[in-house]
């Protein structure tokens, strides 16, 4: 497997997508410019909408971030052979989220630790592209897990300030330990690319 991505890295239809992204909250109360590899945390603090999360107990007062849905987006230039297959990569997405790509649903995420490929073929278009990832709430979707479970789930909440992560595919420190805080951030953490 390693083979075959090093070579789609050279195929000459490689587009890297890591450029041009913004964030958005669902309130359209934020946004900001999105560093890619980055989160939507690092995003507001570098834009100076927020106070350092590590910065004493700033930490449960920045809750809302995690509790809203974001919408990442960019548009791109695609001058390819629309004929031939085109995939979508993502290296790391954190964690629950849905891909568009013109305003067409091409796939959904729902794991950190996994490399995410979706099929152009439906949406794909020559000249400009508007892809977008709406970034889904994961303390609502751990309660929304633990709640649809039918074998009780317990989590440590002396250790873990977000309830029911031990559902999600995400690391689990970002829900709290005994050395980190919990703020539950969501993004893109590696290169994201059109071969």
């Amino acid at each position: 497997k390693a083979v075959m991505f090093m070579q789609s890295i050279t195929s000459p239809f490689l587009l890297h997508l890591n450029d041009g992204w913004t964030i958005e909250s669902a309130d359209k109360s934020k946004c900001a410019d999105l560093r890619v590899p980055g989160d939507v945390h690092s995003a507001l603090l570098a834009s100076e909408q927020i106070p350092n999360p590590y910065w004493r107990d700033t930490e449960q007062s920045l809750d809302w971030v995690h509790e809203l849905e974001w919408t990442a987006s960019t548009d791109f230039e695609f001058e390819g052979d629309i004929c031939k297959r085109h995939i979508l990569t993502f290296m790391s997405v954190d964690c629950i989220a849905t891909v568009y790509l013109n305003d067409v649903e091409i796939g959904r995420c729902n794991s950190q630790f996994k490399r995410w490929e979706f099929d152009t073929s439906v949406a794909l278009k020559l000249g400009k592209n508007a892809l977008r990832v709406t970034f889904h709430s994961n303390s609502e979707a751990a309660a929304d897990a633990a709640a649809r479970s039918t074998i009780p789930t317990p989590y440590l909440s002396f250790n873990n300030r977000l309830a029911h992560y031990n559902f999600l595919r995400k690391t689990q420190c970002h829900a709290g330990w005994d050395w980190n805080i919990a703020i539950s951030p969501l993004g893109f953490y590696d290169d994201i690319f059109l071969s």
